[in-house]
């Protein structure tokens, strides 16, 4: 089951994707009206970020550091009640140092993360032909690559930080690392990826 935090305009299209591609999905948002939409999709709706413990990747598609921080380690936060060997991937924009205190800190719990911005808007984030920048350690590439191709034509993944990219499918791009900026930390990513977006789609 794949978890979704914040079903705005971007989580929920990509929440819609992943149920057309028959994952078990299940949500939490503030907004009813959102998780009703969810649920006509045939999603579940949990009470409490913590609600999410079980699913085996949580996505993360709020719209602030502060909103981050309080999914994940707040009151019913996520963090706390996922185990060992979970999962969350952050799509946030949100700055790079943010970004990597939020891993950091579930890396002291033994949780993955895969930094994952995202680009293209609602629409295409719903048909699959949005763009990931992921930025991830090799092995949580490989375990969730055929997920974030579902969600993404278009993977760029981090040339001297975590990850590395296999060859693609023929339906997905895969920057090559010829095309890779070179940069201090995988987590910079953020840094140029914000510096193209202009607008927020949340």
């Amino acid at each position: 089951m794949i978890g979704f935090i914040g079903i705005g305009n971007m989580g929920l299209a990509m929440a819609l994707r992943l149920r057309d591609a028959g994952h078990a999905v299940r949500v939490r948002d503030i907004d009813a009206d959102r998780v009703a939409q969810a649920l006509a999709a045939g999603a579940t709706a949990a009470e409490t970020p913590a609600a999410l413990a079980g699913c085996g990747l949580v996505i993360v598609a709020v719209v602030t550091a502060a909103q981050t921080r309080e999914v994940l380690f707040g009151p019913d936060g996520l963090a706390a009640a996922l185990p060992a060997g979970g999962c969350v991937m952050l799509c946030p924009t949100i700055a790079p140092a943010d970004a990597e205190a939020c891993a950091a800190r579930l890396a002291e719990r033994g949780i993955g993360c895969i930094d994952a911005p995202m680009s293209g808007g609602p629409e295409r984030a719903r048909d699959g032909t949005m763009s990931l920048m992921v930025a991830c350690s090799t092995a949580l590439f490989e375990r969730w690559q055929p997920l974030l191709q579902t969600l993404a034509s278009r993977l760029s993944a981090s040339a001297n930080g975590w990850a590395t990219v296999p060859a693609p499918s023929s339906s997905t791009t895969c920057s090559p690392p010829s095309t890779w900026p070179v940069l201090p930390k995988c987590w910079r990513w953020r840094s140029v990826w914000g510096s193209m977006r202009r607008r927020r789609w949340r």
